[in-house]
């Protein structure tokens, strides 16, 4: 009996063990329960916010067609409210006479037949909204459904009109070619005419099948940059029309989508007139180049030709006056003499604006001290200022110590002109004044010095002012018995501005002028040598020596020239002369000479190739040579000096210059030969 007890106490004790795990696990599943159902309402109302923030109409529909819920966008868009939406068959958004047409397109697109209805939707207010719509088959509630879903195309429409305006009326020239066939998908007008064909020619065709030919692979060669993320940009190509015409265009060219096709858009300028006005140009320049080299050598060589006969002008006009003539006659000697210098004058200028506009000046710029080489130009037109009971003087400033970045010869050339002037055009014992003046810049590199010369001469009129630096321009000149050549000023302004300079004047009538030039500041300059090499001893006394002299000339009366001021001033000079190059080493040698002048334009071979033949030679190699020529460019005399010429002498010949040089020349021969060398 206890034991049946025993065994009943334990059933019962099993009993209460099982309901308590029960309740526990109704509980359990309570609590799941709950879980579930807070997240089919959260995920009801993320999916609703989803619903009701997308830009498309959203309609849900029963199997029959009629509306059972539709977002936010479809009710403000269309005007109505959702109660006069829900129930209704879809077909209350179409207008009354395509509702059927939509119902039926709405099957079409069920069964796949069709995918877009692009039936426009109509609003309360009885407006239309252009649409494409599109259907799905869902689920909603547990119930089979289905969405109708309706984009507003009128922005993109409006887009589209928009670009296809810009694209059409657009005087650039555009085309739409297809990605992948490479056919020309649709062109602007500008691309018609260009290309001198119709729409119906060009569209669906590629350019071959046009009749348009271009550089081979252009297209493809544009797919692959691209592909690439290469920039396309103003490219140039030529193309050919059907009718042959070559046309030059400037293209870029990028993707585009046109609908889901991938397109290429090329936009191009037609650059041909300008490349045809740029060809034209540069035709132009090289042809005012050539004319300008033909006028430079023009010049030079009648500038050679008309030194020649001025040689012996003014060489024996110079003899005249150191001898012993008559009152009279020596009145006519210096008027020769004073004549021919203009004259002389007048060609070197010429010359020098002819190197200038041809691009033949060689210019080697340098630190200068102003004060240095202004002084040395007051000294050199001293004598011309006396004459006139005028003395140029330099005011002196601070800015005297200051130095500029110049071509050395130039910077001389522009001043002494300047100088020249106004001593020239001043009043009889007037006063000519140089002053320098500090241009100061924002930094050192932007600093310019001006150099202004001040004369108190009549003065120039304001309407005159902008006519000086003209070449020929010699204002008053008319009313005045001054000689001049009208070339002065225009030298010195393109001087100056061919060593980044530039130049001006200010001027009152009755109070005189003031003519500047200013140029670039520079570090002070280093201490230099000015010493020219072969002509030492310049400033020595002349010491007379016999000796020798061969002169490699073909006219006579040069040679007549020298023999006479040999005659008259070194009578223990022999000259010994000789018309051909090629005999110049054989005379030199017969005739044991101690210097040879040498002409450079002689009737066999040139003087420098002479100069050479004789440098080459260990018998005449010794022997200095002194070139006396008509032809003075600079690119000449630094070409026979690198050559081997002790000295370079143009003509007309200054006697002094001359005598000197043979002076210095003979001496140091027979130095030479004293000390054994």
């Amino acid at each position: 009996m206890t034991s049946l007890l025993k065994k009943g106490k334990g059933l019962e004790d099993n009993f209460q063990l099982d309901i308590t795990d029960l309740q526990q696990k109704l509980a359990e599943l309570e609590i799941e329960n709950k879980k579930l159902k807070f997240m089919r309402v959260m995920s009801a109302k993320n999916y609703e916010n989803f619903f009701n923030t997308v830009d498309d109409l959203v309609f849900v529909l029963d199997t029959e067609g009629k509306i059972i819920h539709t977002n936010e966008i479809a009710i403000t868009k269309l005007g109505y409210s959702r109660n006069e939406l829900e129930g209704k068959r879809v077909t209350i958004i179409h207008p009354d006479e395509l509702r059927d047409i939509a119902f039926s397109l709405l099957e079409k697109m069920l069964e796949g037949e069709t995918e877009v209805n692009t039936i426009p939707l109509l609003t309360k207010t009885g407006s239309f909204i252009p649409a494409e719509t599109r259907v799905k088959k869902g689920n909603w509630d547990g119930e089979d459904v289905i969405f109708v879903i309706c984009k507003d195309v009128l922005k993109i429409r409006q887009s589209e009109e928009k670009f296809s305006t810009a694209f059409h009326l657009n005087p650039i020239l555009m085309a739409i070619i297809s990605y992948d066939n490479d056919k020309f998908v649709d062109v602007n007008e500008a691309f018609l005419k260009s290309m001198e064909l119709s729409r119906n020619e060009l569209i669906g065709k590629d350019f071959i099948e046009a009749g348009i030919s271009v550089e081979p692979g252009l297209i493809k060669n544009i797919k692959e940059k691209l592909n690439f993320n290469v920039s396309i940009r103003e490219v140039e190509v030529e193309l050919e029309t059907r009718s042959g015409r070559t046309l030059i265009f400037i293209y870029s060219a990028d993707y585009i989508y046109v609908g889901n096709n991938l397109c290429l858009l090329i936009v191009a300028v037609d650059i041909t007139n300008r490349k045809q006005t740029e060809a034209e140009i540069l035709k132009a320049r090289n042809e005012a180049e050539k004319a300008n080299q033909v006028k430079s050598e023009f010049i030079s060589r009648m500038s050679h030709e008309l030194r020649t006969p001025m040689n012996a002008i003014l060489g024996f006009a110079q003899l005249m006056s150191m001898g012993e003539i008559s009152p009279s006659h020596r009145k006519g000697v210096n008027h020769i003499i004073s004549s021919g210098k203009h004259l002389l004058d007048l060609i070197n200028e010429v010359l020098d604006i002819s190197r200038i506009e041809s691009g033949r000046i060689t210019l080697s710029p340098e630190p200068i001290r102003l004060s240095g080489i202004i002084t040395e130009m007051i000294d050199v037109i001293g004598p011309v200022a006396i004459k006139r009971n005028i003395k140029p003087r330099l005011e002196a400033s601070e800015s005297d110590n200051l130095s500029v970045i110049a071509d050395r010869q130039s910077l001389k050339q522009a001043i002494i002109n300047l100088l020249s002037n106004a001593v020239k055009y001043n009043s009889e014992g007037g006063s000519v004044t140089v002053r320098t003046k500090l241009m100061a810049g924002e930094t050192i590199h932007s600093s310019a010095v001006r150099i202004l010369v001040s004369d108190t001469g009549p003065g120039i009129k304001p309407e005159n002012l902008n006519r000086l630096f003209f070449p020929f321009e010699r204002i008053g000149a008319e009313d005045s018995d001054i000689e001049g050549s009208g070339l002065g000023l225009s030298l010195v302004k393109k001087l100056v501005n061919a060593m980044d300079g530039d130049v001006g004047v200010e001027s009152q009538p009755g109070l005189g002028s003031t003519f500047w030039i200013e140029l670039p500041l520079s570090e002070p300059e280093a201490n230099r040598d000015f010493s020219i090499e072969g002509t030492g001893g310049m400033g020595q006394p002349r010491i007379e020596k016999a000796g020798n002299i061969l002169y490699v000339e073909d006219k006579k009366t040069n040679i007549d020239l020298i023999e006479e001021i040999l005659l008259l001033h070194r009578p223990s000079v022999h000259l010994v002369s000789c018309r051909y190059g090629a005999q110049a080493p054989q005379y030199a040698i017969k005739n044991d000479v101690d210097l040879i002048l040498l002409d450079l334009n002689l009737p066999d071979i040139n003087g420098t190739s002479v100069l050479k033949n004789l440098k080459s030679d260990k018998r005449t190699s010794g022997i200095p040579v002194v070139i006396l020529s008509a032809e003075a460019m600079p690119d000449r005399i630094k070409e026979t000096v690198k050559a081997g010429a002790v000295q370079y002498l143009t003509q007309p010949l200054n006697l002094n210059s001359f005598l000197n040089a043979v002076d210095i020349f003979l001496v140091k021969k027979h130095e030479n030969d004293r000390n054994g060398d």
